[in-house]
């Protein structure tokens, strides 16, 4: 789902894109480095090096007389978890964090931002409509951007300044 919606964005759309998954897709791929994985069959972050064949552990329980078989159910293996990352049950695929629309998340991108290889100055400004948040790098265009909410405004403006687009 990811990799084909990525390609079909257009980074000069940033300041119309809403808060949701859309845009959290791209956050992960451009800004936080998360890289699609055939093994996953979805985007994993760039720390996540376990299989799915190892996340899940499989337990047998008591023979079952009724059945004649074994039940057999899965139990997630925690030290291979990456910290912060939610996995779905059933599938055990990685579900993305929600930049756009929760504020703690957001936070995790303006630290990126601001930390090494990016190294960004980093300002936010309240505004009587919204947010406005603005990286800038010397020596190059940085990103601005502006949201109805800071969360919004920090995903869009660190996609502008990755991806080199500035206003």
């Amino acid at each position: 789902m990811f990799g084909s919606l990525m390609a079909e964005v257009k980074m000069t759309d940033i300041d119309q894109m809403e808060a949701g998954p859309e845009l959290d897709a791209l956050v992960v791929e451009k800004v936080m480095g998360w890289r699609w994985d055939e093994d996953w069959g979805c985007l994993i972050p760039p720390e996540q090096t376990a299989k799915p064949s190892e996340m899940w552990t499989d337990w047998q329980k008591e023979w079952d007389a009724e059945t004649r078989s074994y039940e057999v159910y899965r139990e997630p293996v925690r030290e291979n978890l990456v910290s912060g990352i939610v996995y779905s049950g059933d599938s055990s695929k990685i579900i993305t964090p929600r930049y756009s629309t929760d504020i703690a998340a957001a936070w995790e991108v303006a630290l990126r931002m601001i930390r090494v290889p990016y190294s960004y100055e980093f300002y936010l400004c309240q505004q009587t409509d919204g947010w406005d948040v603005s990286f800038q790098h010397p020596g190059d265009k940085g990103g601005q951007a502006h949201g109805e909410t800071a969360s919004l405004a920090v995903c869009r403006a660190a996609l502008k300044a990755v991806e080199g687009t500035g206003e």
